[in-house]
């Protein structure tokens, strides 16, 4: 008697689902008594009236998620820690993958299946295309050889790079790519944050010696490599303007002025002289 009224009542709390729901997109496997045990399809919009049993789990086609009936809500289901909220995932917990490899990813994408990071004991690495094109280790970071470090004024993805560091070759930095219009690279020292003061100044300095050996290395400033019958390039002292007044601050500091029409050009270097110990311009080379 009692497990009639109980299935006339399921009957009725499940006509009373279909009547909420006139355009059912979902459907629910039942017990036999008519009690819904899984779902699938898009969730319905469920009360406590409804006749699911809390802690029933629905299957969500348009998430491609697994949720349980609360009681009063449906809850995403997961590993212990991660919460949703449609069709993100928030973890109050540390979440821990597989090492994975270069070419099988511990975090990848569905397109790229050999795109993504992996790691060892002493590295994390992005690969691309199943190759390892750098790595994050606790001494920095480490780039492919074959790879280069590109900046860009707007979205990498959809901007062609106009400032690349490349490894040319064994202890060579080389600054933009080779091409047969090669793009011109520019380095300068940071500018002020007033118009009228000057921007900061750019050192550039060759290493110093080792313990035991005083000596400093040497800065060269090589003009470019000559390739078939052309010629080497050379080093130009830009003139940027009006000559600064010699004086402590720029001792040593080269300048090339040139010259107007029928106004030989000068170069000449801010020197200290020994009798007063004066600053002045003093002429390097004679231009006729």
């Amino acid at each position: 008697m009692i497990r009639k009224l109980l299935f006339a009542i399921a009957v009725l709390l499940t006509a009373g689902l279909a009547s909420a729901q006139p355009n059912l997109n979902y459907s629910f496997a039942r017990d036999k008594e008519g009690v819904p045990i899984i779902g699938r399809g898009l969730r319905p919009t469920v009360t406590a009236e409804m006749g699911i049993p809390p802690g029933t789990p629905f299957y969500d086609t348009s998430t491609f998620l697994l949720y349980y009936w609360s009681g009063s809500a449906w809850t995403a289901t997961g590993l212990s820690g991660l919460t949703s909220s449609g069709t993100a995932f928030t973890s109050t917990l540390p979440l821990t993958i597989p090492n994975g490899t270069a070419v099988a990813p511990a975090l990848s994408f569905a397109a790229n299946a050999n795109w993504g990071l992996h790691s060892a004991a002493s590295y994390i690495s992005v690969s691309v295309g199943g190759t390892p094109t750098s790595v994050w280790t606790n001494n920095g970071i480490g780039i492919n050889g074959g790879k280069t470090l590109a900046f860009t004024t707007g979205d990498p993805t959809a901007t062609g790079n106009d400032v690349i560091l490349a490894r040319d070759s064994a202890a060579t930095l080389q600054i933009g790519s080779d091409s047969g219009t090669a793009t011109a690279q520019t380095i300068k020292g940071p500018d002020s944050t007033t118009a009228d003061i000057a921007g900061a100044t750019l050192n550039i300095a060759g290493g110093n010696g080792t313990a035991g050996n005083g000596a400093g290395g040497n800065l060269a400033l090589m003009g470019g490599t000559p390739t078939g019958t052309g010629e080497p390039g050379g080093v130009i002292i830009i003139d940027r303007g009006t000559r600064p007044t010699c004086g402590a601050g720029i001792r040593g500091m080269l300048w090339y002025d040139q010259g107007g029409a029928g106004v030989a050009d000068t170069f000449t270097i801010c020197a200290k002289q020994a009798a007063g110990d004066t600053y002045a311009w003093r002429t390097a080379a004679t231009i006729p």
